[in-house]
């Protein structure tokens, strides 16, 4: 069975966080039905209230009464289990309007990502959740440690590396990604690691690390190419840290077509880690096709 993970004041059971996908798929249903299994649910606040009545006369409203409405829905479906976050895009009109409602409403932990959520900490209220970046790089992670750490001597609680097939807003050029000049994910988590070990030496603490755009261990093509990332892995354990992985970003009713096709298959894949991918799996396509 997979160890806990640390993730700020509490601990996550399983090492799987579902991606935050906007405009009404990471809602509540989906992100309960994770949690449900141990992992991390996640609702997207890009548009959590676009069904409502009055969204085109007041969206931030309706926005954010749904973030209210969708934490407690996902609480309910759990049953008591997993963590509850919420994805805030920097990018976002009102970014720290979304911040405090998700903090109001009760999650455990805000990511965020779509630029650099330099000024996350400053936040009223963001001492009560957990705080995670996401990143596309190893200097991308080594600005928010550094900032972080000298304007609110905080570091991150864990931080998502996204890769260059993570889907969503990416810290990737557009001439990088059309030429296919991109690191591997394996290299970036790497890279993020190495940047870590000073702040979780300075703050006497582990900073999980979660790599996003499929298996870490697999290529789109089921090639293992993840050998960094285990002997990474395998020193941090030793030491007590950790490293999992975030699913549901890029493939609709499958979540990403590499990890489903490893859990299909049985590969490498822990009996309750295959419940879990096939309960976001089972939840997406119902929130996607009926």
């Amino acid at each position: 069975m997979s160890k806990r993970i640390p993730i700020g004041s509490k601990y996550l059971e399983k090492p799987i966080i579902q991606g935050g996908m906007g405009v009404g798929v990471s809602l509540g249903n989906l992100a309960g039905a994770v949690m449900k299994e141990g992992g991390m649910g996640v609702i997207s606040a890009a548009h959590p209230g676009y069904r409502k009545e009055n969204f085109w006369k007041d969206p931030l409203a309706c926005n954010i009464e749904a973030v209210y409405e969708e934490a407690a829905k996902a609480r309910a479906i759990s049953g008591g289990r997993g963590l509850l976050g919420v994805n805030v895009m920097v990018a976002s009109h009102h970014y720290e309007d979304y911040v405090k409602a998700a903090i109001g409403a009760g999650v455990d932990v805000i990511i965020s990502g779509a630029g650099m959520p330099m000024n996350l900490p400053s936040v009223e209220g963001s001492d009560q959740v957990a705080l995670a970046p996401i990143v596309s790089s190893g200097r991308a992670a080594r600005l928010i440690l550094k900032s972080w750490d000298r304007h609110y001597h905080r570091c991150p609680d864990f931080i998502v590396v996204e890769g260059s097939l993570a889907g969503g807003h990416l810290g990737f050029k557009k001439e990088e990604l059309l030429s296919g000049k991109v690191k591997e994910l394996s290299e970036l988590v790497c890279e993020v690691l190495q940047e870590i070990q000073a702040y979780e030496e300075l703050y006497q603490t582990s900073i999980p690390v979660f790599a996003a755009d499929g298996n870490p261990f697999y290529r789109n093509d089921g090639m293992r190419c993840g050998s960094g990332i285990q002997a990474e892995n395998r020193k941090r354990q030793e030491r007590g840290y950790y490293a999992g992985g975030e699913s549901g970003r890029t493939s609709g009713p499958c979540c990403d077509d590499s990890v489903h096709a490893q859990c299909v298959k049985g590969q490498n894949c822990p009996k309750a880690l295959h419940r879990l991918h096939e309960a976001v799996c089972s939840c997406l396509h119902t929130v996607l096709y009926q």
